[in-house]
């Protein structure tokens, strides 16, 4: 299969199966090789959120912490998951109105759009908590460790958007395997890859997302150099706040590579596609 064939492949089967809601196609660096670093950490709530919280915990581990401060840390991250519950309810809902509209042939749209709805609400009562745990973070570190982990989470960043770059533009890495793999599983034959790049061609982000994706660069950069003084507002800083457009924006998104994906498979292949997206979603609620 061609590079190019391949790489449409991986962006649709990213969003479908291995991160059903938490994917955006926002321009925001991705881990290329960790597999599953967020677990036993927050669960964010949607969209690059998931990233945020992965470069995060990545960064935190390297930070030389305290005894107390880890245990500071730990009931941060438990208090902030049990608050976002709501959220991750919200994402299985719909997860669960995709897998069922696979395996029927058509998606409800009017139902998924509702669930979207629902899920952009409850994303919005959790920023008042991410914003609190961010805040309780900051105390917690002293300014060493604060310069520390915004140096780390930068670095890494780069690092992630580098490795991703490279693979794309060279069509091999762990995630190109897993896609490869993947697609196999579900046995889908060259005239339907084609299909699926052909279809997601027509998806592409235009300029605006891309728009969007540097003035969430632009304020991830403000909120980190704050971060590093004693003064730091989460709230007055907004961290967070882009969460809301984003996960309406992303989860639109999805819904609409995934209708557009399933059309072109068999009733078997519809059927293993729709299992998939189930086990994911159950998978995502229980972490």
């Amino acid at each position: 299969m061609k590079a190019r064939t391949r790489m449409a492949l991986v962006a649709m089967f990213t969003c479908v199966a291995l991160a059903p809601l938490g994917c955006t196609k926002q321009p925001v660096a991705t881990p290329p090789a960790v597999a599953r670093p967020e677990a036993g950490l927050p669960a964010a709530p949607a969209g690059p959120g998931n990233v945020i919280g992965r470069l995060l915990a990545a960064s935190l581990a390297e930070v030389n912490l305290r005894p107390d401060q880890k245990s500071t840390i730990e009931g941060l991250r438990a208090d902030l998951k049990a608050r976002s519950q709501p959220v991750r309810d919200a994402r299985k809902d719909i997860a669960m109105t995709l897998a069922n509209g696979v395996a029927a042939g058509a998606i409800d749209r009017p139902k998924a759009d509702a669930q979207i709805a629902r899920l952009v609400q409850v994303v919005q009562a959790s920023t008042s908590a991410v914003q609190d745990s961010v805040n309780k973070l900051h105390g917690a570190l002293d300014p060493s460790q604060r310069k520390q982990l915004v140096e780390t989470m930068r670095a890494k960043g780069q690092s992630w958007a580098g490795q991703a770059r490279e693979q794309a533009q060279e069509g091999h890495g762990p995630m190109r395997e897993r896609m490869k793999k993947f697609a196999d599983e579900l046995g889908l034959t060259r005239e339907q890859r084609l299909a699926v790049r052909d279809k997601l061609r027509e998806m592409r982000p235009d300029a605006s997302i891309r728009e969007r994706g540097d003035k969430m660069r632009s304020h991830m950069k403000v909120i980190g150099d704050a971060f590093e003084s004693e003064q730091f507002d989460a709230r007055a800083l907004g961290v967070g706040e882009n969460a809301v457009e984003v996960t309406q924006l992303g989860a639109r998104r999805i819904v609409a590579i995934v209708d557009a994906v399933q059309s072109v498979l068999t009733a078997e292949q519809r059927t293993k596609l729709a299992a998939m997206i189930r086990a994911r979603a159950e998978s995502d609620v229980a972490d």
